[in-house]
């Protein structure tokens, strides 16, 4: 049995902008998306909201710009959605699904 430890997300600088690792294979499923790393051979299943996340993370936007896109999309106000869009794109470098 292995069990993980879930350790404190740093802080994402609002400036900083992430870029997709290139030899990830991608998958719409339902209304996830699965992506699968070869070189690690693990697979991570997003939810909705994670997976737009996923597709702003595009090397060009900040991680204050995605807040503000996914504050768009559902209505919200940008200071309410930047604390999970930092530990949603934590989750993305500690899976090592992209990098900064």
């Amino acid at each position: 049995m292995t069990i993980r430890t879930l350790k404190p997300v740093a802080r994402l600088k609002p400036d900083v902008v992430l870029v997709p690792l290139r030899y990830l294979v991608e998958r719409e499923l339902d209304d996830d998306l699965v992506i699968y790393n070869p070189r690690t051979d693990e697979t991570h299943i997003l939810n909705g909201t994670a997976a737009i996340v996923w597709w702003l993370t595009d090397g060009n936007r900040s991680v204050a710009e995605i807040g503000l896109e996914l504050a768009k999309v559902h209505g919200l106000d940008p200071a309410d959605v930047a604390s999970d869009v930092g530990e949603v794109l934590h989750g993305f470098t500690s899976a090592r699904l992209a990098t900064w």
